[in-house]
């Protein structure tokens, strides 16, 4: 019975969107590097006014990386001071595939974040003649998950726990994608251990 109790209260507060995000000023996305191994950015991209308020983000980069072989990825990185329903991210499952993209490969792959292997979402998708490779995930309050279940019943378990329900959603697209997809995927699992060591030093843990 007190379980069901302090259930229902979490959900009515997390519902109501009132939970604090925990962010203490350490939110320093502004101070992303613009080298990340051998990646160089050679583009910071703005998102439209409107874009931005329907993802509901308050703090956001969008910077194109290219590799000295020419290869060019897309490092887009949105941070939600509190998420609930009407503001958060929207999966790429949904938002690209409405789009006009097809997936023809979808799964989990490995990225090292803090020394080990965690697991990461990874599409590849097709429209037309062209073809990209993306990887991503949610970060933040100490975590990184692929599973957007899991981040949704962890972030209603810390909104109760520690009145925090801020996240960062991690999107990176290899543009231009090789025949090679092992090639492809090799770089982008390298370079999404980068982005997440970066992303971890500048949002709240």
């Amino acid at each position: 019975m007190v379980g069901l109790l302090l259930t229902s209260i979490m959900i009515i507060n997390y519902g109501k969107g009132v939970l604090s995000s925990g962010a203490d000023g350490r939110v320093k996305l502004d101070s992303f590097p613009t080298r990340l191994g051998q990646w160089t950015c050679v583009y910071k991209l703005s998102l439209d006014r409107d874009i931005i308020a329907m993802l509901g983000t308050d703090a956001y980069i969008d910077y194109l990386y290219r590799s000295p072989e020419k290869r060019e990825a897309e490092v887009l990185i949105s941070y939600y001071a509190s998420m609930h329903e009407g503001k958060q991210f929207h999966s790429p499952k949904n938002c690209m595939l409405g789009s006009g993209w097809v997936t023809f490969e979808n799964k989990q792959v490995l990225i090292n974040w803090r020394g080990k292997p965690v697991a990461v979402n990874y599409m590849r998708l097709r429209r037309y003649s062209k073809e990209i490779s993306v990887l991503y995930w949610v970060q933040g309050r100490g975590r990184l998950l692929a599973s957007e279940y899991q981040e949704r019943m962890y972030r209603v378990i810390d909104a109760f726990l520690k009145n925090r329900s801020d996240g960062t959603f991690v999107r990176i697209t290899l543009t231009g994608t090789d025949a090679d997809r092992m090639q492809d995927l090799t770089l982008l699992t390298q370079l999404g251990g980068l982005v997440a060591a970066e992303v971890e030093a500048r949002v709240p843990h």
